[in-house]
């Protein structure tokens, strides 16, 4: 009878270091579930420092001046080698993109190229040029204020 109560013993040992084991693993993954839902939104943030969002002001002008079609599929090219892919000319493209690949945030960008913008695109002098890009900008930045933030545009000498 020793004997099996010995080995009944270590086997409730056993079965009771396996149930406080599994529980305390349930714990800790109910712990760790239950952090990332409160935590991760609050301090996991992702910034896309340099993005390029054209607002449909802008995507008006380059098919009026420089050869968009916007009625082709993307991509496309001009042949002053400007690229046009979905998720610079589709806005609402491409903030979904942006959500789901879990970016937080933007900082929208015309690429410090005013002078290229003036005199091909917008067709206008410098300041007008700057008053049209930081007035699209601040359009996108309006119209999604927790997810894109508008970088100056200035011009360089």
């Amino acid at each position: 009878m020793w004997v099996v109560c010995l080995i009944m013993s270590k086997t409730t040992q056993m079965t009771e270091r396996i149930r406080w084991r599994l529980l305390t693993e349930r714990k800790l993954i109910h712990d760790f579930e239950e952090y990332q839902t409160t935590q991760s939104k609050a301090t996991r943030n992702i910034i896309d420092t340099h993005r390029h969002i054209f607002g449909p002001k802008l995507g008006q002008k380059f098919v009026e001046n420089i050869g968009f079609d916007d009625s082709k599929p993307l991509p496309q090219a001009n042949a002053g080698e400007m690229f046009f892919y979905c998720g610079s000319v589709d806005v609402e493209y491409s903030m979904e993109v942006q959500r789901q690949s879990g970016v937080s945030s933007c900082v929208n960008s015309y690429g410090g190229e005013v002078e290229t913008f003036a005199q091909h695109i917008i067709k206008a002098n410098t300041i007008d040029t700057l008053k049209f890009l930081n007035d699209e900008s601040f359009e996108l930045r309006d119209r999604f204020p927790e997810e894109v933030a508008s970088m100056a545009n200035r011009s360089c000498p």
